[in-house]
């Protein structure tokens, strides 16, 4: 299940990724920035981001879970793969996956295979983890308050390393 703020925004959310020659073409007529040009820092500062999640367990009841931060093409991709490659670096022995008896996988996603460690020092650099109650009547409601906010997030949470 996918949340948009209305059908355009979620129409445009389903297009498929455009091809090497459109995404030329797009480049050529100024829509696309071409390599090696990207946001300015101002447009990076105003950007943001949040996802929705919503589980449903075999109980009946729902988790949803949502995700925000900064900037995603820059600024948060960033912070999540180098706590990503820490992670792995640092913790190798003590990864989740590697306790679990099940759900090994080709494809897993960073925080399924690292664990709330991983989720944490996300937290502690900007970006947001919530959950949230609800039941399946209120859900709507629920997601067309929280598309209407912009996320609070830190643009200053840098990454400290010991080597």
């Amino acid at each position: 299940m996918a949340f948009a703020r209305d059908e355009t925004v979620a129409n445009a959310m389903a297009r498929e990724t455009p091809s090497t020659e459109q995404r030329e073409r797009l480049i050529a007529r100024g829509r696309l920035p071409a390599p090696g040009q990207g946001p300015s820092a101002e447009t990076r500062a105003r950007s943001f981001f949040r996802t929705f999640v919503l589980a449903q367990g075999s109980n009946g009841e729902y988790a949803f879970v949502t995700t925000s931060g900064g900037d995603p093409g820059y600024e948060e991709t960033s912070k999540i793969v180098a706590e990503a490659a820490l992670q792995l670096a640092s913790r190798r022995h003590e990864l989740p996956l590697l306790r679990r008896r099940c759900g090994h996988g080709g494809v897993l996603t960073p925080a399924y295979a690292l664990g709330m460690p991983f989720i944490r020092q996300l937290q502690a650099r900007g970006i947001a983890f919530e959950q949230h109650d609800v039941d399946a009547a209120r859900l709507p409601a629920l997601v067309s308050a929280l598309a209407a906010q912009r996320p609070p997030h830190s643009r200053c949470a840098a990454l400290a390393v010991d080597v």
